[in-house]
């Protein structure tokens, strides 16, 4: 995929969760469904805390702050990039997941532009990145500028299925 194509995708799914957003009601938003599901408000906070972190990682990466690493993605990894999507339900590393509170709607619409802003200024120089030039992400390996940029736009599609699981339990 072209860094275009991702970010117009990535900003796609992130304008759903913006408008998804208006349909909860305060209340909603923080109820937890169950014992142990998490809240609508938690799902916001989880990929919102993700993304800002993964635009911190492609602005290193740009940089050259980053960690030289020729070996490649392992193939398992390659084939969730490549079709854009991330198999089954899957447990929070514990490094992310301490990270995960309720938080309000307010806060969720201020991650959002944090979000925004931070994307937006790592978007012109993704091309120019250096493919070498890696972070590591907790599960998947070493990413680069443009894997993280997809890898935006795939785990944020993947949990507006989780959003949709939740509502469906908070009726």
């Amino acid at each position: 995929m072209s860094v275009k194509t991702d970010f117009n995708r990535a900003q796609m799914v992130m304008e759903t969760y913006r408008q998804q957003l208006d349909k909860y009601t305060d209340e909603q938003f923080v109820q937890s469904p169950a014992e142990g599901v998490w809240s609508l408000s938690e799902v916001y906070s989880h990929i919102l805390s993700a993304n800002i972190m993964c635009a911190s990682a492609i602005a290193k990466c740009i940089k050259g702050d980053a960690t030289e690493y020729t070996k490649g993605l392992d193939w398992r990894v390659k084939v969730i990039l490549f079709f854009g999507r991330i198999p089954g339900k899957h447990m929070v590393p514990k490094s992310i997941a301490g990270d995960v509170k309720v938080i309000s709607k307010a806060d969720a619409l201020r991650m959002m532009d944090i979000f925004d802003a931070k994307i937006q200024t790592v978007i012109p120089d993704i091309d120019k990145a250096s493919p070498t030039q890696t972070t590591r992400h907790p599960r998947m390996g070493m990413f680069n500028a443009k894997n993280w940029l997809r890898f935006i736009y795939v785990h944020s599609n993947h949990h507006l299925k989780q959003l949709a699981r939740i509502e469906k339990l908070l009726v």
